[in-house]
C-alpha cells in the first residue's frame, strides 16, 4: 500500500493497532481496556527522549532558572552554585533539565496507531510475527479523535527552555521520531498524569459525557475505557493459529459488535499481503 504524503495532516478515517492475540482481547472488545503505554516500554531507546537545553544568555532564561531553583527550596548560596553548574552544562544539549523531566515523562501514556493494516514490518514487529491481530478504529470516535501525526526527522529534537511553550515541548517529545521509523506512518494520542481535581474541572467543561470522559480522564500510562462503536474491524495475521482465530471470533460475537472481520493472506509472487472477509 502506498504511503501518504506526511505534509498532509488530515487524519485517515481508520487507524490501526497491531497486537498479539491473547486473552486480553475480550476486555478490549467490551471497551474496558485500551492501553496507553509508558515510553519505558518502547523498543526504540530514542523515542520520546528529546535533548534539553536551557538558555543562559537572556534575562528570560536566567529568570526561568532562578524561579525553578526557588521551587526546589534551595538557599541563595546553593542557588548561585546551581546556576553556575547550569551555565556550564548548557553547552551540552542534554543540559540541566534532563533528570528532572525523566520522572514525569516516564508516567505519560502514549497510544500508538498506524495508517494501514497491511505493512508486513508492522505485523512482524508488533503483531506477534503475523500471528496476532490488527484492530481498526474509527478516527473520528472517542479517544482516537485526539490523535496527532508523528513527524520524522534526521536530528534528535531539542527542547529549549524557556523558549519552547507547552505545545512545542509536547510535539518534540511525543510526536517526533527518527527517519528510520517513517515506514510506520504513525499517529498518537497522549494521556498526562494529572491530579483528580484537574480531571474533574476538565470534565465539567463538556456537556456530552463521552467527551468529558475522553478529555477529563488523564491518569498517564495505563488502561482506559472507550466506546466500542469506535472499533471498525479486526484482521487476523497470516500466521494466526486457527484455534485462536476461532476463539477470538467467539469473543467478537459475544461482545455483539457490528464490525467486519478479515483473515490476512500472502499474495503470490509479491512481498505483500491482502485480506479476505470472514463469514
Amino acid at each position: 500500500m502506498q504511503k501518504r504524503d506526511r505534509s498532509d495532516d488530515e487524519v485517515p478515517p481508520v487507524l490501526y493497532k497491531y497486537t498479539d492475540l491473547k486473552d486480553w482481547l475480550p476486555q478490549m472488545l467490551s471497551g474496558e481496556s485500551i492501553q496507553f503505554s509508558s515510553r519505558t516500554r518502547f523498543n526504540d531507546p530514542f523515542d520520546c527522549r528529546p535533548a534539553f537545553q536551557i538558555s543562559v544568555d537572556t534575562p528570560e532564561g536566567n529568570a526561568f532558572i532562578d524561579e525553578n531553583l526557588r521551587r526546589r527550596g534551595l538557599s541563595p548560596a546553593d542557588r548561585l552554585l546551581a546556576q553556575s553548574q547550569i551555565r556550564n552544562q548548557s553547552k551540552s544539549v542534554r543540559g540541566f533539565w534532563q533528570a528532572d523531566s525523566d520522572a514525569l515523562l516516564d508516567k505519560m501514556g502514549i497510544l500508538c496507531l498506524a495508517e494501514n493494516w497491511s505493512d508486513i514490518l508492522l505485523w512482524a514487529h508488533y503483531g506477534d510475527m503475523h500471528r496476532g491481530i490488527c484492530t481498526g478504529f474509527h478516527s473520528n470516535s472517542d479517544v482516537f479523535a485526539t490523535v496527532l501525526p508523528v513527524k520524522y526527522r534526521a536530528d534528535l529534537p531539542v527542547i529549549r527552555r524557556p523558549d519552547d511553550d507547552q505545545d512545542a515541548m509536547l510535539k518534540k517529545t511525543f510526536f517526533t521520531k527518527a527517519e528510520c521509523w517513517e515506514y510506520e506512518q504513525e499517529w498518537r494520542a497522549v494521556k498526562r498524569p494529572m491530579p483528580e481535581s484537574w480531571c474533574q474541572a476538565e470534565k465539567a467543561k463538556y456537556e456530552d459525557p463521552e467527551a468529558a470522559r475522553v478529555h477529563g480522564e488523564q491518569r498517564g500510562c495505563g488502561k482506559y475505557q472507550f466506546n466500542t462503536a469506535a472499533i471498525e474491524s479486526i484482521t487476523f495475521g497470516v500466521n494466526a493459529d486457527p484455534k485462536r482465530v476461532t476463539l477470538a471470533r467467539k469473543w467478537i460475537r459475544d461482545a455483539k459488535l457490528d464490525i467486519v472481520v478479515y483473515q490476512a493472506e500472502r499474495l503470490d509472487a509479491k512481498y505483500s499481503i491482502d485480506r479476505k472477509l470472514l463469514k
